[in-house]
């Protein structure tokens, strides 16, 4: 009988040899893939479908891992399938990004920002962002680590650090670290981003008081270049090296030098993040004890009233300089062109800055009327902020109190689910803005799944960037918008047996704020709607899949608001598990496609995309070919992406931003149980 760490040495020595001959062999397919000069490619983006498994079924039978957001009531376990790339990157397969990872980016499964009261407004970065409201409180039995690293086209690096453990059953602390950092193939595209997640959890002995916390940090660069000047240069075989193609911002030299660590950026937008959640809370109600077997007895108390108190600080600065403009003309022509508020554009630098401060604290009653049913609750509360923005030309300071009531039941058969939420702001800077939210979602049978509806209307007062915005060239000031009207109603079906998801969306806007040009934002005060029909199914014949992936937008009337009308993601794949299930593999290609429409423009020094319709993008269908593979808690993936180049003219994100060549990411994940 071979001991435990014998077991694990020879574990260890079988997964090493399989290793190195499926590397070796994938050694061999990177070695036949064709090359073009300089020329590499940039991959795209991520939403899908997700085969989820929980990761204690996939890595090691004694380990357990889950994690809640926070007043979030159902666990969420890490998705261990392998048939989605996006998964381990950093964007999402329906994103649209201006030629280079970390640049900025948006959806092209139109969201808007249904969040009432305050709101900086600049999002152009969020695709690679940790949010604070998403941050997540692990429970584990066991230490575990993650690690991911990418190598792509153009020495694009992503780095990816993951932890988490318990200290005893009650404490529980997390740690999230990515490094983005990529050059890109057109000039003064370069990005450098860090982001990092610090998370705890403790729960006391008794189990009458939780505590969380969680330290979340962004600092996000990328390069401004304004777009090519001359798309026909995209064409022309002089230009195979793309760093050779001028562009409007960046100067004319092509890029030189390049450090993992220390990028040198000439026109850049900065945004940098951090953000401190602290929330606590005490309950009264009852404890039990409840016998396990014959020698373990397990204490578990059941709450009946709780109060809880939440403390929030959010310092965001976002920043955009340009301090070679008056050595090019090109940077001048860009901002004559598109800023005419700027008067001789090349006589000093450009730079605008803004910076957002937020303290908030809220006090919340929450009563479960059942007490062994904690999925059932009603939570009130108020919460106090206070907001300060500093721009160039001085300070503004705003106030709100809202209150907010939440009724929650999930049955305990888990059949039935409903939500109830309400806000409304009602003193202060934003007063009258509400949010009002309802959901019902019942679990039919294992033919027919989940279904679910689901109606919102939320009154906002506009982002802060369309109604101030300050340079030290120019300030644009709009404070007559009126506020946001936002109404939306939903229909969901999951059926987890039949693999597949519909979704059904349709809005109805009233004053949708845009940007009309690249400085002046405007309100379309006419009523208009938006139906959106998402659709996913993995169908299979043996061991051969077709994932669909399919949205279709219809907008009515004539707003300034235009979208793909289909958008598509297919994936044909062959996937299995071989020697005795210890190597499983997934290889095929997959096709992106858009309907042509006409794709937004970008304002670099707003840091907003703006509603153009004199350019409509057509864009051939994009491909790649894939081979992934899991050994054990390893996973590797090798993509030639962007194989359309071949064939096909080049795609473009928006007018003068084109997406690169072909090229070859090369990743790696490795679960570690410490």
């Amino acid at each position: 009988m071979l001991s435990v760490q014998h077991r694990r040495i020879k574990r260890l020595i079988e997964t090493g040899c399989i290793l190195l001959l499926i590397m070796c062999g994938y050694a061999h397919v990177y070695a036949q893939l064709p090359r073009i000069g300089a020329m590499g490619a940039m991959g795209r983006s991520t939403t899908g479908g997700s085969d989820s498994f929980h990761l204690e079924h996939r890595v090691n039978d004694t380990i357990l891992l889950y994690y809640h957001y926070l007043n979030d009531v159902v666990p969420h376990y890490l998705d261990s399938s392998i048939n989605n790339f996006y998964k381990y990157f950093p964007l999402r397969s329906s994103d649209a990004y201006l030629g280079n990872i970390g640049n900025p980016g948006y959806d092209l499964i139109f969201h808007p920002v249904l969040k009432a009261g305050w709101d900086a407004g600049f999002h152009a970065l969020d695709l690679y962002s940790f949010p604070i409201d998403s941050a997540r409180f692990y429970q584990t039995t066991g230490p575990y680590t993650e690690l991911r690293y990418l190598v792509g086209p153009k020495q694009e690096q992503v780095i990816d650090v993951f932890h988490t453990q318990n200290h005893k059953r009650n404490f529980n602390i997390s740690g999230h670290y990515r490094k983005i950092n990529s050059p890109g193939y057109f000039r003064n595209q370069n990005t450098n981003d860090d982001n990092y997640a610090i998370t705890a959890r403790f729960d006391s002995r008794k189990q009458r008081y939780h505590a969380y916390a969680a330290v979340i940090g962004n600092n996000e660069q990328t390069g401004e270049n304004g777009g090519i000047v001359n798309d026909a240069d995209l064409k022309d075989p002089i230009h195979s090296d793309r760093q050779t193609i001028a562009t409007f911002l960046g100067g004319n030299n092509a890029s030189s030098g390049f450090s993992f660590f220390t990028t040198s950026i000439p026109v850049k937008t900065e945004y940098k993040e951090k953000d401190f959640l602290f929330s606590h809370e005490y309950d009264w109600g009852r404890g039990d004890s409840v016998k396990i077997n014959d020698t373990t007895v397990m204490y578990r108390f059941y709450p009946i009233f709780r109060i809880q108190h939440t403390f929030l600080f959010e310092h965001l600065t976002e920043q955009y300089r340009d301090t070679i403009v008056q050595n090019d003309t090109l940077d001048a022509y860009f901002y004559r062109i598109h800023y005419p508020l700027i008067s001789n554009p090349q006589d000093s630098s450009i730079v605008a800055w803004h910076d957002w401060k937020r303290i908030s604290n809220d006090l919340s009653l929450v009563q479960f009327p059942f007490p062994k049913n904690q999925n059932q609750f009603l939570r009130e509360g108020i919460t106090d902020e206070w907001i300060t923005g500093t721009d160039l030309s001085g300070k503004q300071h705003l106030h709100n109190i809202f209150g907010h009531v939440e009724y929650r039941n999930k049955t305990r058969n888990q059949k039935w689910d409903m939500r109830l939420y309400g806000a409304l702001y009602l003193a202060g800077d934003y007063f009258g803005n509400y949010h009002a939210l309802a959901s019902l979602s019942r679990y039919v049978s294992r033919k027919l799944g989940y279904v679910e509806l689901h109606a919102e209307n939320i009154n906002r007062t506009p982002s802060a960037i369309y109604q101030r915005f300050v340079s030290n060239r120019f300030a644009i000031i709009n404070p007559g918008l009126n506020k946001e009207n936002i109404t939306l109603l939903q229909a969901a079906a999951v059926n987890p047996a039949l693999h597949y998801a519909l979704d059904v969306k349709y809005y109805l806007f009233t004053n949708y704020t845009y940007l009309k040009n690249f400085y002046q934002s405007d309100q379309y005060h006419s009523p208009f709607t938006l139906l959106q029909v998402h659709f996913q199914k993995d169908f299979r014949v043996n061991h051969f899949h077709l994932h669909t992936d399919a949205a279709y937008q219809q907008i009515t009337g004539n707003p300034p608001l235009a979208l793909p009308a289909v958008w598509t993601w297919e994936r044909l794949t062959y996937e299995n598990y071989l020697f005795n299930y210890h190597l499983q593999i997934c290889t095929g290609i997959e096709i992106k496609y858009n309907t042509p429409f006409d794709a937004p423009d970008y304002s670099p020094l707003l840091g907003q995309f703006v509603y153009q319709n004199q350019q409509r993008i057509r864009n051939s269908p994009e491909i790649a070919a894939l081979l992934h593979f899991r050994i054990r808690s390893f996973v590797g993936y090798i993509r030639a992406e962007r194989l359309n180049s071949f064939i096909f003219n080049p795609n473009f994100a928006a007018p003068h931003y084109p997406y690169p060549d072909f090229g070859v990411r090369i990743g790696v994940k490795w679960g570690l149980i410490n």
